[in-house]
């Protein structure tokens, strides 16, 4: 690997500024840049509530698309790392952003008071037509232990995911690490835990394959 390629993958967090990470482009920029990451046979991975730290490591011809609405302009892939060619999208929210149909769809530490009042709903159509799709439930705040507990948390995600139609699910509880069940999935992607403060490297992991 090149001096280049490895300082650009372990490098402190990344703006816009530097090309690589493109905040809130319009609707048509995404589908050309969901078209040409087909095209040269990346993947395009998206993921929910990412904060300032992406959950999924990046191949160069990658494209990762972040909904976030609290983002401050900067996000890091010093955890999970993002190679030289890669591509990130970040909008504020989901409405900014045309239909398609994702390889992954992430959540890594969703809020269960935000689960509980329909959350996944708003992204059902990225939901029913994603190759992959993986939660990491957080087990261990007030939040997910408050109301039915852990138990009802995972329910209530998979009941929801069967409403719409996702029927090839599992559950695991994961420490560290899930980046062998995404190999598993067919997602040879690296997805540390620890890109969360909340979830302290252990998590629920409800998962879907279509």
């Amino acid at each position: 690997m090149s001096t280049k390629v490895e300082k650009y993958r372990n490098r402190e967090p990344v703006n816009d500024r530097d090309g690589f990470l493109r905040l809130n482009p319009n609707k048509s920029e995404i589908m050309s840049l969901i078209e040409e990451t087909k095209r040269m046979g990346g993947k395009v991975l998206m993921e929910i509530g990412p904060g300032k730290i992406g959950g999924v490591s990046l191949e160069k011809d990658d494209l990762y698309i972040g909904v976030e609405p609290y983002f401050e302009g900067e996000l890091s892939f010093a955890v999970n790392k993002a190679e030289l060619g890669a591509r990130v999208a970040v909008v504020n929210d989901v409405y900014q952003l045309p239909k398609f149909k994702p390889d992954l769809f992430l959540s890594i530490a969703p809020n269960p008071n935000d689960i509980e009042n329909g959350m996944l709903f708003d992204y059902e159509p990225y939901i029913v037509g994603a190759g992959v799709v993986v939660l990491a439930l957080d087990t261990r705040t007030r939040e997910a232990n408050s109301g039915s507990g852990i138990r009802g948390f995972v329910r209530k995600v998979e009941c929801d995911l069967k409403e719409m139609g996702r029927r090839e699910m599992g559950m695991e509880v994961v420490s560290g690490s899930i980046s062998e069940l995404l190999e598993d999935l067919g997602l040879e992607r690296n997805c540390n835990l620890n890109s969360s403060a909340d979830l302290g490297g252990r998590a629920v992991v409800v998962f879907s394959e279509r």
